[in-house]
């Protein structure tokens, strides 16, 4: 593909001719998308030095102010914006870094819903260029309200935004670059694409707006409240969808920051004084204050005790096993052992006593025999010597950071059980998607929460009885985090931190030829009868459900969705959260009668509502799109 047909991206550097603006430039030059222009401002006026009319083969230009001054922050911003002549633009200060792949993935991530910004992870790095943790996860809106949703340097946007007349408002000597997130945001959703493609040295620079001797936390108040007299029609908006501020709130209080989780929960209350989920909200942020766990540098994680973790394999002494081993034996956290259950018996080969200078223990049956999957698990529970557990299929693997994400994530005192997403790769290893997300326990009545490589559980739940169930020789993980769930919350990381080869082998709880849909009904039936007590209650929430029913439309499933939407709406008929998602769901799932239905009873009760509009407007082309049905 040529340069032609690859849109121009510009990187846009602010610059103060500090030290730090080779290492900015060598990023911007060093990205992988071809069609690439650098513009650098000089803000410091005459006083930047020259610069060459390219870097490492990128065309740069040096842009001086007229007449010669120094400019601030957003001044600089703006004339970058008109020096521009990208059709994307991505802002890079100069003490900050792009990885290689920064502008090509985000380019390259789907935008189905026309989004017209795009922005990834930040890697946080310390003055001596340690890692802190990252920022940036998928969100909404309503985040705005407390902060950007993104580093400047990990967000690209359309020019389009631009022409309209978006720009970096001068009233802001700092947080200009919040200010001009939230202008993106009242035209167009943000995509976010879950990968770390930058740096933020965050302890370099005078803004105030960094960590360290770069915090100036009294002048980051003033910003944020002159920000929300700004726009305060709109955060109105925003903060009347009940949806999305308890989607916001769970995101806040899954990442430790009590104050914006509290402040996301009493205005659910505020629109529905009886929100169950809102309730349970603020009772579970109160708790969390209590424990150790403070909004903080992600590096005060890392400073606390390593406790053991076991990675526990069921073998059937297949290929793939060294691939899981290797997977294992890499992981960054420090504290580990790994337990192989020879699940074929005495024919399994024999293992060395440490993996890649892991500790390794193989288990072999007694008597000998092959053990079905539910006793291969309890057989690794029971040699287990960890605090926490993690099971490891023999085809799958965990990424490296596994195990220190999961164990580094703040989690609330009652969360026993910690998951992240998993990548689904095919039979060639090609990736498909990924599967797990923040939800409720009632998802459990559908399918598993997270892959069970993905979860991360404590042993406290086995010495209260937690066991895999041997009436349930394929599902039974799914069983046994149902167990779990009744004794515990389960808390999510918005991280991918494993591999599922979902095409390979024979169980039917898979992909392809390892799917079974047969199989899974049976088993599902067998799972709502073991378990109808536990789950009546959470299919009688309607709150739960719209939220779990969102998320699956999120996940592009609105087959998932409708179950959960059309249940939520069965008990609140008249809820226009729930008409209107349930009407996506049919849409998207080509029910065009019963979408429409649905979108015109919302409308109804809001008639100037543009989202609703929109929506049906949509269902009116798919409609018109969908072809013909047979004679």
């Amino acid at each position: 593909m040529t340069n032609a047909v690859q849109p121009l991206v510009s990187i846009l550097i602010r610059s103060m001719d500090r030290p730090t603006l080779t290492r900015a430039l060598d990023s911007a030059a060093a990205q992988t998308w071809p069609n690439l222009e650098i513009v650098v401002v000089a803000a410091n006026g005459a006083a930047h030095r020259p610069l060459p009319d390219e870097w490492k083969g990128r065309p740069l230009r040096l842009v001086r102010p007229q007449p010669d001054r120094h400019l601030a922050r957003p001044e600089a911003a703006n004339a970058a914006l008109e020096a521009a002549r990208g059709e994307w633009l991505n802002f890079l200060d100069d003490d900050d870094e792009l990885l290689p792949n920064h502008v090509s993935t985000l380019l390259a991530a789907s935008r189905a819903n026309g989004e017209r910004v795009v922005f990834s992870r930040t890697r946080v790095v310390d003055a001596q260029g340690r890692t802190l943790g990252h920022v940036s996860n998928a969100g909404n809106h309503v985040q705005l309200y407390f902060h950007s949703r993104a580093t400047t340097c990990a967000l690209l946007f359309q020019r389009s935004l631009v022409d309209e007349g978006v720009c970096f408002d001068p009233d802001f000597a700092v947080h200009e670059d919040h200010d001009f997130q939230i202008n993106c945001a009242t035209r167009s959703e943000f995509r976010f694409v879950d990968e770390a493609t930058c740096l933020w040295h965050a302890q370099a620079g005078d803004s105030g707006c960094g960590f360290g001797a770069n915090e100036d936390v009294s002048q980051r108040e003033r910003s944020v409240q002159q920000i929300r007299r700004k726009w305060d029609a709109v955060f109105r908006c925003w903060l009347a969808d009940v949806d999305a501020v308890l989607w916001a709130g769970q995101r806040y209080l899954q990442g430790g920051d009590f104050t914006a989780a509290r402040a996301c929960f009493d205005q659910a209350l505020h629109l529905r004084p009886d929100n169950a989920q809102a309730k349970r909200g603020i009772a579970a942020t109160i708790a969390s204050q209590g424990t150790a766990m403070q909004k903080a540098v992600p590096a005060q994680a890392a400073k606390k005790a390593s406790p053991l973790v076991s990675i526990l394999i069921r073998s059937m002494d297949r290929p793939t096993l060294e691939r899981a081993l290797d997977s294992a034996a890499t992981q960054t956290w420090p504290h580990v052992e790994i337990v192989v259950v020879a699940a074929c018996g005495s024919r399994h080969r024999t293992l060395p006593q440490t993996w890649k200078g892991r500790p390794l223990r193989l288990i072999y049956p007694d008597p000998d025999r092959t053990l079905p999957r539910p006793d291969a698990a309890n057989a690794a529970l029971e040699a287990a010597r960890g605090e926490w557990l993690n099971f490891l299929d023999d085809d799958d693997e965990l990424l490296p950071e596994h195990v220190a994400t999961l164990m580094s994530a703040p989690r609330t005192s009652t969360a026993r059980v910690v998951y992240a997403r998993a990548r689904v790769h095919d039979a060639s290893g090609k990736p498909l998607g990924r599967v797990g997300f923040a939800s409720f326990p009632v998802q459990l009545y559908y399918q598993n929460r997270s892959h069970p490589a993905a979860t991360l559980f404590h042993c406290s739940l086995i010495e209260e009885g937690a066991c895999f169930d041997s009436d349930y020789p394929v599902y039974e993980d799914h069983d046994f985090f149902i167990n779990c769930a009744t004794r515990c919350d389960f808390q999510f990381v918005d991280a991918v931190t494993c591999i599922w080869n979902a095409f390979i082998g024979d169980s039917g709880a898979g992909h392809g030829d390892n799917s079974n849909e047969a199989q899974r009904e049976l088993f599902y039936a067998k799972l709502h009868r073991k378990w109808a007590a536990f789950f009546q209650p959470l299919l009688d929430q309607p709150e739960t459900l719209i939220f779990v029913g969102q998320q699956y439309l999120r996940e592009k499933d609105p087959h998932k969705a409708l179950d959960y939407l059309e249940r939520a709406l069965a008990a609140r008929p008249g809820d226009i959260n729930a008409l209107n998602l349930a009407g996506l769901a049919n849409l998207h799932s080509e029910n065009f009668d019963r979408a429409e239905a649905l979108l015109t009873q919302a409308l109804r009760q809001l008639p100037e509502h543009a989202g609703l509009r929109e929506n049906l407007a949509l269902l009116r082309r798919a409609r018109d799109a969908a072809p013909a049905p047979k004679q």
